[in-house]
């Protein structure tokens, strides 16, 4: 039985629930740093370790040396294994920094994979090539498709055992079944982007918080956030004033699905209203005397991270396949906890200290690549090859009478003009397959 409407609410608006709530009455999930001791028919649940940010003042040169040294013993512990190893290559900041580390540790090439598509331009196949090459990793290619992008909806969320995931999951099981043929152990950078201030919503609030000369000055480094840069004047030179439960709720909140009007149907009737806020509020109880970008990053660690590597261990489990996170070993945690926003973003560069310590071996064009998610044409594929098995799906979903069909209907017509966005109509999407394979079939 599903647990209750507001996860469903909940769900829809974050495209995660949070803390251990999952969609099934009676089952949580034990959640991160909390063990679970059961005795004598009596479970006690207990939190044994949490993120503490206390932020010191560092040499920039002795600070850069430490963080390089931190990272690869994390590299260098996670290496350990009496099974072949190998690491996920994307190309990007993180995985780059993964293969170069474990490279020098072994004093030899490791196995690298990456996927994308055909025709993909200056996307995941470009930038790992270059990082394959220069450290002559033993490298292979998979060509991901329309087709086994569809073929394996359903059975992701099956996997995960709640809806979600999208082209970040099935993304994953791909890289993860391909790698399983070589090795029993992947290498991937899940976690840098919430320790080392890798998104735009910590870059943005710590530039927000610069003097208005300074932002003037440090306005071109915008670039570095590619098309969001047409929105630079308003949101950097004359921002808004934002608390920080804004911002988190900005970037991870739908704004369709905020919308409590369209919850006022026979499915919804007697459930509580819903806000995103009253979910965040009292996670930064501890952290609200800190730098806004450093609550930011904390309620990112609190949310999104957790249902992302709820995402990557359930699609490598799916194959038998673990998967080991480095950025995530809990002493190099614990050193970035020290690190202040300035430094972590210095030179308004984003994963500053990461992209230092590439750039010799990389290059700029590496180095200081803009920030890019997966490079699957996902939009494309739902408003083409795929748009006929989505819009079955979509009908099949109406019926359950969870919104109005003209609700629904609209959001999809929109999409299709290129006016909505992709992540809501897989919200909906993988909600069907969820109560395919949890109610219908249970």
């Amino acid at each position: 039985m599903p647990r209750g409407k507001n996860s469903i609410k909940e769900y829809l608006n974050f495209k995660f629930t949070t803390g251990g709530r999952t969609f099934f009455k009676n089952i949580s999930y034990l959640e991160p740093g909390h063990s679970l001791l059961w005795r004598d028919g009596k479970i006690r649940i207990s939190q044994y370790w949490k993120p503490v940010f206390d932020h010191l003042s560092y040499n920039r040169n002795k600070l850069q040396e430490e963080f390089e040294a931190q990272l690869a013993e994390s590299i260098r512990y996670h290496l350990v294994s009496d099974v072949p190893v190998g690491a996920f290559l994307s190309g990007g900041l993180d995985s780059s920094a993964i293969v170069q580390l474990a490279t020098g540790s072994l004093n030899a090439p490791i196995k690298t994979y990456t996927c994308g598509t055909e025709g993909e331009v200056k996307g995941d196949f470009y930038y790992s090539d270059i990082v394959a090459r220069r450290f002559k990793s033993e490298h292979t290619e998979f060509v991901h498709t329309p087709q086994q992008f569809a073929q394996f909806m359903k059975k992701c969320i099956w996997h995960l055992d709640e809806p979600g995931g999208g082209s970040t999951a099935i993304h994953g099981y791909y890289i993860a079944k391909r790698a399983r043929e070589d090795v029993k152990v992947l290498l991937s950078g899940e976690g840098a982007d919430e320790v080392l201030a890798g998104y735009y919503h910590h870059w943005i609030s710590h530039f927000r918080g610069l003097p208005f000369l300074a932002r003037c000055s440090q306005y071109p480094k915008w670039k570095q956030w590619g098309g969001i840069a047409a929105r630079a004047p308003e949101e950097t030179l004359f921002p808004k004033p934002e608390t920080v439960t804004d911002i988190f709720t900005g970037r991870h909140v739908s704004p369709v699905f905020r919308d409590g009007s369209i919850y006022r149907t026979d499915f919804f009737r007697g459930s509580a209203d819903f806000d995103p806020v009253e979910i965040v509020s009292p996670l930064l109880s501890e952290v609200g005397h800190l730098p806004v970008m450093t609550q930011l990053m904390y309620l990112d660690l609190k949310t999104y991270l957790y249902r992302i590597l709820h995402i990557y261990d359930r699609m490598c489990m799916a194959v038998s396949l673990e998967n080991r996170v480095p950025f995530l070993d809990h002493k190099f945690l614990e050193f970035c906890f020290t690190i202040p926003p300035k430094d972590l973003l210095s030179g308004l560069h984003s994963k500053s200290l990461l992209r230092k310590s590439l750039k010799a071996d990389l290059g700029q064009e590496v180095a200081y690549r803009p920030k890019a998610g997966f490079s699957l044409p996902v939009d494309r594929w739902f408003r083409g090859e795929l748009s006929g098995q989505i819009a079955s799906v979509l009908e099949d979903f109406k019926k359950r009478g969870i919104f109005e069909s003209s609700f629904i209907d609209e959001l999809w017509q929109s999409f299709l003009v290129g006016k909505g966005d992709r992540e809501d109509i897989w919200r909906l999407v993988s909600l069907e397959f969820w109560f395919q394979c949890f109610i219908d079939e249970a």
